[in-house]
């Protein structure tokens, strides 16, 4: 047995019956340690295990500490914010960002006072709330102060919060502070820009305000005030900054409510929807225009820049009606005017040219002379006038009158003098050119009149010998023609009686002449002279002055009786043939009655209707015949217009048909003397006007001034 079985090691003395006893007690005695032996195990295992498990916990709470310290550090090291701690006086703790701050390391802030790094006039003042702080007494936890940093520049910092704590087992003070250097450096530069800009806007030549928008219930702009005003804006409107300053603008202008309406309007759109406006208000009140610019940079609120443009608009205005009363004048003026820019294009014509020229102003303004040619002047003109005018424009000399010819659109030629003269600026530099056109057209054919006049006194001088000297041997010619007709006729008994004492057969005679043709030579004879006698009697027409008396007669009866007597004319010798012809009578009513001789101008009025007959049988196959009698008064003259739509006379020719004995006719047709008498009849006997105007091609138009006055 061992020793367990017997811890003594010796054998013990009983009887049989005790050992059963002994060993089974000692047995359930075994038993009994075993089984606490194993309850204790299987607590020392428990024991162990809760042991492990809080060994666990204390190591995973030792990281999580472990972490959140790392975690406080790194965020207290990484805040914006400067955090620091005084104590006794020195700096114990402080994060970078009071060391950036400051801009010192953290040994030489741990090593030195706190009133170290303060401005000089913040030193005390902060002492004293630290000492008053750690005394338990109140004191404010935020305000500014002033750093010196290591540079020494001033650092400006904002400490929010100042707390007491317990550090290292003694009291401290726990601070954060703000790095406020660039807010309070912006601000001051803010101020000083401000203050800047009110000076700037106090001094502003030009009125400025500041207001808000007045709504009403509905959000809807119904009034506005100005909250800042300058002084150029008192000024202006002459009122005082008390009158107007939060005062409803359709109270102290009341005019804003009746004749402004719409600036509430247009102040609304500005202030609520940030939409810019510029434009000129005339205000009544104060008797004055105003350019207004109105911007908004809060909503409800607009800026306004006002500039009294009176003085400018009374300019303008005086020059508008300046410039009206130069382009009414220039309008007005008798003669043509055309301004030209330095391009050469023209900026202005009067109504003269356009009426030469028969087209709308807006057909020349902006173009040059040269695109106007050919159609309204040939083109070797337009050339020699834009070469002048870009002389003129070089030299500045003025070009003195000369003279050309321009064409209307209807074709007629229009002869013209023209000069041009360069407009200058106050700097005397050629800025443009003007041009003035007269029409000469009047003064042409009062030279040619009088050409025409002069030619007729002279031919009227040769005419008067030449007369008294023809008509006698003409006499001779046609008594003597006359003579031997009469006396070659079988009809007269003298005739007979003496021919049968010659022997001589007048009955066979007459057979004799009629072959030879002799009896017409002798009509020939009579005719030429009879012809002869007429050119006679009106070279006479020549030579003195009408002895018929004028009496007043009514033009438009007159022409009738031309009219209806040359209505059923028919010559076709001469290609006369009034039957084919139209004739439109346009009669001036009520016209007064004209003085004048009734047989002159009826010899007038049916020369010109035979000479318009006669042109136009050359373009009938082209267009039907026609002629237009025109009566009118104009001033102080009856005016008589024969037109027709023959071929036109040519420009050569148009000089030449009032001279004597010029005819386009046929030998033998014309005298040449029809338009000469009728010359001399209406300016001689009449004391009137007798004018042509025509273009090849689109016929003729003669027109007869006959004064109603004597």
């Amino acid at each position: 047995m061992n020793s367990i079985d017997n811890p003594g090691g010796t054998t013990p003395q009983f009887y049989e019956g005790d050992s059963r006893q002994a060993v089974r007690a000692q047995a359930e005695q075994i038993a009994d340690l075993k089984s606490r032996l194993e309850a204790k195990t299987k607590d020392l295992e428990a024991a162990g295990n809760a042991i492990k498990a809080y060994e666990e916990k204390l190591a995973a709470a030792d990281i999580v500490i472990r972490e959140g310290e790392e975690r406080y550090d790194y965020l207290l090291e990484n805040v914006i914010i400067g955090v620091f701690i005084v104590q006794d006086g020195y700096i114990r703790f402080c994060n970078t960002a009071f060391a950036r701050m400051t801009t010192y390391s953290k040994e030489t802030l741990y090593a030195r006072t706190f009133d170290h790094f303060l401005h000089p006039d913040d030193q005390q003042m902060v002492m004293n709330r630290h000492i008053n702080r750690l005394q338990g007494k109140d004191e404010e936890d935020e305000y500014h102060v002033r750093i010196l940093s290591q540079e020494g520049s001033i650092v400006w910092g904002f400490i929010k919060a100042m707390i007491t704590i317990t550090w290292e087992g003694r009291p401290a003070t726990l601070g954060f502070i703000d790095d406020l250097t660039e807010t309070v450096t912006a601000e001051s530069a803010l101020r000083k820009s401000e203050e800047r800009s009110r000076l700037f806007i106090e001094k502003m030549l030009n009125g400025f305000t500041y207001g808000r928008v007045i709504l009403d219930d509905n959000e809807k702009p119904v009034d506005f005030e100005f909250l800042e005003v300058n002084e150029a804006f008192l000024k202006s409107i002459h009122l005082k900054r008390e009158d107007i300053i939060g005062v409803p603008v359709t109270i102290c202008i009341p005019e804003v409510r009746t004749i402004q309406p719409d600036l509430i309007k247009i102040v609304g759109k500005v202030a609520m929807e940030g939409v810019n406006y510029y434009g000129e208000v005339y205000f009544e009140t104060f008797g004055k225009w105003f350019e207004i610019s109105s911007y908004s940079i809060r909503k409800g609120n607009f800026n306004a820049i006002f500039k009294d443009v009176t003085a400018n608009k009374q300019v303008e205005a005086a020059s508008e009606e300046s410039k009206a009363f130069l382009e009414y004048s220039l309008n007005s003026a008798p003669d043509g005017v055309l301004l030209m820019d330095i391009d050469f294009q023209f900026i202005f014509v009067n109504p003269v040219v356009t009426d030469m020229l028969g087209i709308h102003k807006d057909r020349m303004i902006g173009k040059t002379i040269l695109e106007l040619a050919p159609e309204y002047l040939s083109e070797s003109t337009a050339r020699w006038i834009h070469t002048g005018a870009v002389e003129q424009a070089r030299s500045g000399h003025q070009v003195s009158a000369s003279e050309t010819e321009l064409k209307h659109r209807d074709g007629r030629i229009i002869p013209v003098s023209f000069s041009t003269s360069a407009i200058r600026d106050r700097k005397d530099r050629v800025i443009g050119i003007v041009i003035f056109i007269k029409d000469v057209t009047e003064r042409k054919q009062t030279q040619e009149l009088m050409i025409q006049t002069e030619k007729m006194m002279s031919v009227g001088g040769l005419a008067a010998g030449m007369a008294h000297e023809i008509n006698n041997p003409l006499g001779g010619i046609l008594q003597g023609t006359q003579n031997i007709i009469r006396r070659m006729s079988p009809s007269l008994e003298a005739n007979l009686k003496d021919a049968r004492e010659c022997g001589l057969d007048l009955d066979q005679l007459a057979v004799y002449i009629k072959k030879r043709k002799i009896d017409e030579m002798l009509a020939g004879i009579m005719s030429s002279g009879e012809r002869a006698a007429r050119i006679i009697t009106n070279m006479l027409q020549f030579s003195r002055q009408s002895e018929s008396n004028l009496c007043p007669n009514d033009i438009n009866r007159l022409i009738d009786g031309v009219v209806e007597l040359s209505a059923n004319e028919y010559d076709p010798v001469k290609k006369i043939d009034f039957r084919k012809i139209e004739l439109v009578k346009e009669y001036g009513l009520m016209l007064p009655l004209v003085p004048c001789t009734k047989t002159e101008i009826e010899q007038v009025v049916l020369n010109l209707l035979n000479n318009a007959a006669h042109a136009m049988m050359e373009t009938a196959d082209l267009r039907a015949p026609k002629i237009v009698i025109r009566t009118s008064v104009i001033e102080e003259n009856i005016s008589i217009e024969v037109l027709d739509n023959g071929p036109g006379i040519k420009p050569d020719i148009r000089n030449r048909i009032f001279e004597p004995f010029f005819t386009t006719k046929p030998v033998g047709t014309g005298t040449g003397l029809g338009l000469s008498v009728s010359f001399m009849i209406i300016t001689n006997n009449h004391k009137g006007t007798i004018q042509v105007f025509s273009n090849p091609g689109s016929g003729t138009c003669f027109t007869i001034h006959l004064p109603l006055k004597q």
